[in-house]
């Protein structure tokens, strides 16, 4: 059988790759993998022909859902809560619709409804971006905390801001809510409102009876034409609240409204309830906390500011990792990563930080998916020292359980034990 193997380290920003491989030639697919993980050295995911690696300079790679009594630590202030350039779309095993990349160290799943499409065609910067179609279509950023936009306090600050294109102008267009799916009990969206009357931007939050119903009004200036790009931003600066089209200041009001979802609930762009949908382009969706454009709304002397005149970046990662909360046992739990045919070996190497890491760690890894029957390792090593006090530990794991060539790893300490991971890398043949 082929062998191949990936595996790389880092820390410090810094990735070191090494590849492993018996054939006399590389395929394509390997070789633009290979050079994927060096010109993103700051990305923790890439996956391979044969093999995965993880690397925890962000929050990819791991299945939250699954994983219970583990922090992730940074060294970095990360404003930046989501950044959606809607680039290229991807699929991954478990998931129906097609996906496209979150670049912040969130690493959210951004999906793809129904038959809304990555446009290469058009985009503000050139490149790309979202396209929806007004009837069905539209992205959902998935996260699984409530309280993601930080609507439920009056301190909070925050930005959501983006570049859109309208496809003509007709009905309501939202841009972005949120909402419970339970019951489509809304708590907030933007949106371009009433062509009718010339159109005008709104954004509306709610909890019960409480309700902040911010729009700019009908007059010149306020409205988004179709076949054109424009900047739109919303702020929110304690219980200050502002609309921005191009940089300028459209409304502002001062409220002390706040609201939390009532369950985990994820961004929808391009729609509001399953009902009511945009037809255009969207770009550079990005969400910052606090606001990215560090200014206050205010009514007396409205502030400004100069638009994006490139995609934004998220910041470069410098030291982060995986800790075990204090008292509990941990699990951390890998996505699921999908073979090419029957794998039946499995190596996973971590890079960690432990007093008695071999007899503290328990290391196993299933082939049909986070449900099925996981095969523990039959051995843990520690290598030797990686830098300082982080070693490396090998796990080796024969594969004997049902297989649908979907990998899944697990580590697990007890509550007893005070561990950091610093990365994963995970190979199979």
């Amino acid at each position: 059988m082929k062998k191949r193997i990936i595996f790389c380290l880092m820390f410090f920003g810094v990735m070191f790759c090494a590849l492993q491989a018996q054939a006399t030639e590389m395929s394509i697919n390997e070789f633009l993998n290979g050079y994927r993980i060096l010109e993103n050295s700051n990305r923790s995911v890439s996956k391979m022909q044969d093999g995965f690696i993880d690397a925890f300079v962000d929050k990819c790679g791991i299945n939250y859902s699954n994983t219970s009594y583990v922090d992730f630590i940074s060294d970095d202030n990360d404003d930046i809560i989501a950044l959606v350039h809607f680039d290229e779309s991807k699929s991954l095993p478990g998931y129906t619709s097609d996906l496209t990349s979150d670049v912040s160290q969130n690493c959210q799943i951004i999906e793809l409804k129904y038959d809304a499409t990555i446009d290469t065609s058009e985009g503000y910067f050139g490149g790309a971006s979202l396209y929806v179609d007004g009837s069905g279509d539209h992205a959902a950023i998935l996260n699984d905390e409530k309280d993601f936009l930080s609507f439920s306090s009056t301190t909070s600050s925050l930005s959501i801001d983006f570049w859109v294109k309208l496809d003509g102008q007709y009905d309501n267009q939202y841009f972005f809510s949120g909402w419970a799916p339970s019951n489509n009990l809304i708590r907030y969206y933007m949106a371009s409102y009433d062509p009718v009357q010339g159109s005008m931007l709104q954004f509306f939050l709610k909890d019960g009876s409480n309700i902040i119903n911010l729009n700019t009004g009908y007059a010149n200036g306020n409205s988004i034409e179709d076949d054109d790009w424009y900047h739109v931003a919303f702020i929110k600066e304690g219980t200050e609240f502002g609309i921005y089209l191009d940089g300028s200041q459209k409304a502002h009001v001062s409220s002390t409204v706040t609201t939390t979802l009532v369950e985990d609930s994820p961004i929808f762009i391009g729609q509001i309830v399953d009902t009511v949908y945009m037809k255009g382009n969207i770009d550079e969706f990005r969400v910052s906390s606090p606001n990215v454009f560090g200014i206050i709304p205010d009514t007396t002397t409205p502030p400004s500011f100069t638009v994006p005149t490139a995609p934004a970046q998220a910041p470069e990662k410098t030291s982060s990792y995986l800790a075990s909360q204090s008292g509990q046992t941990f699990t951390l739990v890998s996505e699921t990563f999908e073979a090419e045919s029957t794998p039946t070996s499995a190596k996973v190497m971590l890079l960690a930080v432990g007093d008695d890491l071999t007899n503290d760690l328990t290391v196993s890894v299933a082939r049909n998916g986070s449900t099925g029957t996981f095969d523990a390792a039959s051995t843990i090593t520690d290598v030797g020292e990686y830098q300082g006090n982080i070693r490396i530990i090998e796990a080796d794991v024969s594969l004997t359980s049902t297989s649908t060539n979907d990998l899944v790893y697990k580590v697990t300490a007890p509550g007893t034990a005070d561990i950091e991971i610093h990365g994963i890398g995970f190979s199979w043949e």
